[in-house]
């Protein structure tokens, strides 16, 4: 008998709601892709080995948080197009763990 074990994640999002929305993911491979045009807040958390994520938001606010614990590698990429921007990246790596992030925002008048 064979024994499956799910070591990765891989969540996608395109809505158009405005709602809030909040993807946790807790496996040894974790990719979380988000786009977001006029819509709420969005909260990514990663515990795993390997976490990945991208958040791409557009609209007049634009709000982005993403945690991440890890202990091989954290990285994550936020872009932002608005009037009113927050992006809030918090990385824990673990031993020899490598972290990376990068913001960019662009406003709109």
């Amino acid at each position: 008998m064979r024994r499956v074990i799910f070591l990765a994640s891989l969540v996608t999002l395109l809505p158009l709601s405005a709602g809030a929305e909040t993807i946790t993911q807790a496996n040894a491979i974790n990719i979380a892709a988000v786009v977001r045009i006029n819509g709420g807040p969005v909260t990514v958390n990663q515990n795993g080995a390997r976490n990945y994520a991208g958040v791409i938001q557009a609209g007049a606010n634009t709000f982005a948080t993403v945690n991440q614990r890890g202990t091989v590698v954290n990285s994550v990429g936020i872009g932002q197009s608005g009037r009113n921007m927050v992006a809030n990246v918090t990385q824990v790596g673990y031993g020899r763990a490598s972290n990376f992030a990068v913001i960019a925002q662009h406003h709109r008048r």
